[in-house]
Order: C-alpha cells, then sequence, then structure tokens
C-alpha cells in the first residue's frame, strides 16, 4: 500500500518528536528559532539533557532578545532553561556560556517575580566566576538572600570572598548566617579575632573547606566542654567518635577525682 505524503510526513513528525529525547542535540536548531519556541516545545526540553553547545545556542536566544527588548514569553522560558541547566549531560559548563548565564542572573534576580529569582538563582549555582561578577554580587549583597546565598556557598576559596566575609563578620553584619560567614574564614586555623559561641564556631568548621582530618582537628581542639550539643551532632554526620570520645574522658576524669 502506497501511503500519501500527508501521512508519511504524520509519522515523520511523530517519530522525530521521540527522537528528540534520545538526540535533542541533532533537532535543537531546527525545533527552536526563536525564545518562545523554547515555551512551546517545553515538555521535551525539560526532560531532555543536552549539552553546553545545545544549552549555549538556547541561551543565546533568550539573550540577544532581551539585549534587543524584544517580547518574549521571558519568566516562561527561564524557567525552562532553569530544568534544561539542571538536567544538563554534564556538570561543567564552557566560561562564554556561564557569563551568558550571568547577565540573565543579573537582569533578573533583583527584579523579577520570586518564582523568576529561584529560576536564575540556579544559573549561576556552584559556577566559577569573574572577578567583575564576584564584584557584583559583592556590592550588591544586601538587596537579596539570594546573593548572599551564592558568596556563602561558592564553590572555591576565593579572595575576593575572603575579604568581603571578613568584613561582614568584624561589622557585625549577616548574624543569622554567622556560621557560614565564619566557615569562609576558617582554612587551617581559626582565625584569632573569631569570637563567637561554641554552637556557631562547630558549625562554622562543618561547613568550612577544610577536608575531613582537618575538621576533625579543629572540632577536637575548640570543644567546649559544657556547651558541646553541636561538637555531638556534627560528629555523627562526619564520622568523627574522637569526639564523643574526648567528652567521655574529660567528665570521667572529673568524675574520678570526686
Amino acid at each position: 500500500m502506497t501511503m500519501k505524503e500527508e501521512e508519511i510526513n504524520h509519522h515523520l513528525e511523530i517519530l522525530i518528536y521521540e527522537d528528540f529525547e534520545f538526540h535533542p542535540q541533532h533537532y535543537i536548531k531546527d525545533f527552536i528559532k526563536i525564545p518562545n519556541d523554547i515555551v512551546s516545545h517545553k515538555h521535551l526540553l525539560k526532560g531532555a539533557s543536552l549539552d553546553s553547545n545545545s544549552i549555549e545556542y538556547l541561551v543565546d536566544l533568550v539573550v540577544n532578545d532581551l539585549k534587543e527588548n524584544r517580547r518574549f514569553r521571558r519568566g516562561e522560558c527561564l524557567k525552562v532553561l532553569k530544568q534544561i541547566i539542571k538536567n544538563r549531560e554534564s556538570e561543567d559548563l564552557p566560561k562564554s556560556l556561564i557569563s551568558k548565564l550571568f547577565y540573565l542572573y543579573k537582569s533578573f534576580i533583583l527584579v523579577g517575580r520570586e518564582e523568576i529569582q529561584w529560576a536564575v538563582s540556579l544559573f549561576i549555582k556552584n559556577q566559577v566566576l569573574d572577578n567583575d561578577e564576584i564584584l557584583w554580587l559583592i556590592d550588591n549583597y544586601q538587596e537579596s538572600d539570594h546573593l548572599v546565598n551564592r558568596l556563602l556557598r561558592y564553590p572555591k576559596a576565593n579572595s575576593l570572598i575572603f575579604k568581603w566575609a571578613e568584613d561582614v563578620y568584624k561589622n557585625g553584619l549577616l548574624l543569622d548566617r554567622q556560621s557560614e560567614v565564619v566557615a569562609i574564614l576558617i582554612s587551617d586555623s581559626i582565625p584569632k579575632y573569631i569570637s563567637v559561641s561554641a554552637d556557631t564556631l562547630m558549625w562554622g568548621i562543618y561547613y568550612s573547606r577544610c577536608d575531613l582530618k582537618k575538621k576533625e582537628e579543629l572540632i577536637v581542639n575548640h570543644l567546649d566542654f559544657t556547651d558541646y550539643l553541636a561538637a555531638i551532632k556534627i560528629a555523627a554526620r562526619l564520622n568523627i567518635p574522637t569526639v564523643v570520645k574526648n567528652l567521655l574522658g574529660h567528665y570521667m576524669e572529673l568524675a574520678s577525682e570526686r
């Protein structure tokens, strides 16, 4: 039986959509020509695991139209991009793509609706930024907790963020996040100017970039033998039996002296 051209095209359309799920990078430029196409095909895109080149192609569409102030469904596009980035094929993103994602982040994080702010916040999560981008976060951190989170949870040690954390600590700012601020200031030792509660210090050590052996050493060396609940909780999380061992030893010695 000879199929009509219309029937053939119908089957092709169905099968191409099915194949998109397995090889999205082969079709991305055919399916997506403008930002609103991202929304039209959101069900396909949200389920796909795209490579960096495909993601950058989509981001370029959005960035270019945004810079040209063209109308498109911005909020919906950003939410789809969030899921695409979350499902990406590789954790590593090229610097060119990170810079474009930061442009979108910067454009919406302080002015967008809350759901859009959460979407763009993921764009730069765990990404290494340029110094100019870090300085923008520092200059504007008091405007949004999203910016504070990106600074406190930056994926690697950075001298600009260290200086920022030092200034924040010394000026008594971000007291509700003090343990995370202190964590940035801890390396091989606790800086002498750090004076915080036992609870804050223990969580600061926990959140620090120190390896497990160094964390154990710092926790044991800075144990408060009367205020140790945080130390015990952290020791359980990190599987450090020496913390309880030291506490037990201390109180057994006190008991033997009575």
